[in-house]
């Protein structure tokens, strides 16, 4: 469990929002456009509150952008890039990543610029608020090769019982998702990844 708190000024004497019962790994903020909000998070259980992450500075941007919040917890984690951004390297989107961002195909490479529709590996030191601005992705075609694959995610939580597999008469593994241990996943969520394996090189639509 987390506790979220954005607020209009660094200090946090006056709140925007404070959730302090988020047990999901995305959550939606609605917040006012053109406004430069701070945020920080911290984990919860029935032994007390852990510390406050450091903040995080963001801008929710004009016209059509929105901004999105992701958890990554401690150490290692799978994520994507959920929405149309102006700038696309790692070391923008992640800032605070302890580690290069590590892609799948047959073996793990480093990637200095991300993309739509890819899983990436990254490390990070402590639970922490990860923040994006730009325009939704309402929808991606993916194509996913023979065996295993890191897939990526879109702007809105995906139920993968809708993915949308070519041919469609194709088996598709179960979704896993990473948390300190593997899960089986029923969502994609915005800004997180998936694995899974396919019988073939084909193309998902998200």
């Amino acid at each position: 469990m987390y506790e979220l708190q954005v607020s209009e000024d660094s200090t946090f004497n006056t709140v925007a929002l404070d959730d302090s019962a988020i047990n999901r790994i995305t959550k939606p903020v609605v917040l006012e456009k053109d406004k430069t909000y701070f945020a920080r998070v911290r984990s919860k259980n029935a032994a007390g509150n852990g510390e406050w992450s450091e903040k995080s500075e963001f801008n929710t941007g004009t016209n059509s952008e929105i901004t999105l919040e992701i958890l990554v917890n401690n150490r290692w984690n799978m994520v994507s890039v959920p929405l149309r951004v102006t700038d696309f390297r790692k070391d923008t989107l992640f800032p605070t990543a302890m580690s290069n961002a590590y892609i799948y195909s047959g073996g793990y490479e480093s990637k200095e610029t991300l993309e739509f529709g890819r899983g990436y590996w990254m490390k990070f030191t402590g639970s922490q608020q990860i923040s994006f601005t730009g325009e939704p992705l309402d929808n991606d075609t993916i194509t996913v090769a023979a065996g295993w694959n890191m897939i990526g995610s879109i702007s809105y939580p995906v139920p993968v019982l809708s993915v949308q597999k070519n041919p469609s008469q194709m088996t598709l593994s179960s979704f896993y998702q990473y948390s300190g241990s593997y899960q089986l996943s029923d969502t994609i969520q915005p800004g997180r990844s998936e694995e899974h394996t396919s019988e073939l090189q084909s193309p998902y639509v998200i």
